[in-house]
């Protein structure tokens, strides 16, 4: 697979309810992927010159005005020192979510619900119907999460750019850009705090939002990197 394909893969969103970011967007100039936490853009020269994306049928983001910013700082990081910080965080069971059929609590499974009606005449009248959270099958769906023996990094910890927070799952998947086009990592659009920062790897630029928060998380802080 072409890298910067790879790459765009990595970005888009898992969210069907959200289909315009469920696959990557090639524009006059420039191919973007973005999950609404992130976002990664390029040449369209970077990708095979056929390339094409499904069309979902929706708008896609209006990106131009992240790919049209200019750069206005040049801040290489350690990705060891990255790394190190990561290194930092506790790690947690990992589980998998599965779908199991169970009895409707709403209706102990007889499918049936008794409806209150009241009248113009403030006069309440018991009815029998459908219950309306099973159809009246009786049986419901139910999303139960199953260990599946892996330990994973806990996702409420953050590292820090001065004083912005940023996930650490998000800085990963940054490393994994760095490590698929080998290239190093540079800030070169910053402007305040809790505000977005651009990174920029080889051709290609990644913007993160940060974590915002109005509470005290200072204990889950793994440390700065720039």
């Amino acid at each position: 697979m072409n890298k910067y394909l790879e790459i765009l893969q990595m970005f888009v969103s898992q969210d069907d309810l959200r289909p315009a970011i469920t696959v990557p967007n090639k524009g006059e100039f420039f191919t973007s992927a973005t999950d609404a936490h992130s976002i990664v853009y390029f040449k369209n020269e970077l990708l095979p010159i056929d390339i094409t994306f499904e069309d979902k049928g929706v708008k896609y983001p209006n990106v131009l005005q992240f790919v049209n910013q200019d750069d206005n700082i040049n801040v290489l990081l350690s990705i060891e020192k990255i790394n190190s910080v990561l290194s930092k965080c506790p790690l947690i069971e990992d589980f998998d979510e599965e779908e199991k059929e169970v009895t409707c609590d709403e209706c102990n499974g007889s499918g049936e619900v008794i409806f209150t009606y009241e009248d113009s005449e403030y006069q309440d009248h018991e009815l029998d119907g459908e219950c309306p959270i099973c159809n009246g099958d009786g049986k419901r769906v139910q999303n139960i999460q199953k260990p599946n023996g892996k330990m994973v990094k806990n996702d409420d910890y953050f590292l820090n750019i001065d004083e912005s927070k940023f996930s650490i799952f998000l800085i990963e998947r940054l490393l994994k850009v760095a490590e698929i086009l080998n290239g190093e990592i540079v800030i070169v659009n910053r402007t305040q705090s809790n505000k977005p920062i651009t990174f920029k790897v080889g051709e290609v630029k990644v913007m993160i939002m940060p974590i915002i928060s109005d509470y005290d998380d200072s204990e889950y802080c793994l440390g700065n990197i720039a």
